[in-house]
């Protein structure tokens, strides 16, 4: 009995992938404070479910974070105010975070920060006070301004002159939330033109023929292979 009643997070996972909700579900069971009180597949099915069994937390397997999943979220926590979401995702469209920080949703984790990170996640949505505790996942209000301006389209001109702070401090704040967000390198958050378009040039035959000129001790160029290796500046 007393095992039964420390497990005081109660959470609903769903997940499209029925190999990973079974193991969501075995992995919180076998933490002593969580208890995997149901399953489901959709998040239609979430909406009968959190009536039914009441949980507190709904963890959602998102895979792609979208805004349609956002919107379809927002309208389950709508209809179960009571019920916090946990959202892992793998991948995300640019315009899913800022709106999902408008419809007050901001239990985002990567899914590539791992189950200890999911389980301190839930731990802190499951009661008021760890709703509003800080820890390195969770986002800061500045972090939520700069998400919100990029989701805009500012450049970081743009964002350092609107909140009033300089161009490095917004690049470090962006760095912190790509980070914390789990989003890949700035290559693929802003692609452009191939290393070997921007970064590569073609010598012409004449910058092919004239070296760069000799530094005092250095070898002097010849035209001569056999004077090369002998001829020095003094």
């Amino acid at each position: 009995m007393a095992e039964t009643a420390d497990r005081s997070i109660r959470v609903a996972v769903c997940s499209s992938r029925r190999l990973m909700r079974d193991a969501l579900a075995a992995y919180l069971d076998s933490r002593r404070e969580v208890t995997a009180v149901c399953r489901t597949a959709t998040v239609h099915g979430l909406y009968s479910l959190c009536l039914l069994r009441r949980p507190s937390v709904a963890l959602i397997d998102a895979g792609l974070l979208s805004v349609d999943l956002v919107a379809r979220l927002h309208g389950l926590h709508e209809a179960h105010p009571g019920v916090e979401l946990v959202v892992a995702y793998t991948d995300l469209r640019p315009q899913a975070v800022p709106a999902a920080i408008q419809a007050g949703m901001t239990g985002l984790l990567a899914s590539a920060c791992g189950l200890e990170a999911m389980l301190r996640m839930l731990r802190r949505r499951a009661t008021p006070i760890g709703r509003t505790a800080p820890d390195g996942l969770a986002l800061t209000d500045r972090e939520l301004q700069i998400i919100s301006l990029l989701g805009a389209g500012h450049s970081v001109s743009e964002m350092a002159g609107l909140l009033g702070i300089s161009r490095r401090t917004v690049e470090n704040h962006k760095r912190r939330l790509y980070a914390k967000l789990g989003v890949g390198s700035r290559a693929r958050r802003c692609p452009g033109p191939p290393r070997s378009a921007c970064c590569s040039r073609t010598a012409t035959p004449r910058q092919r023929a004239v070296p760069h000129a000799p530094r005092r001790g250095a070898m002097r160029w010849s035209s001569s292979p056999a004077r090369r290796a002998s001829t020095w500046t003094r």
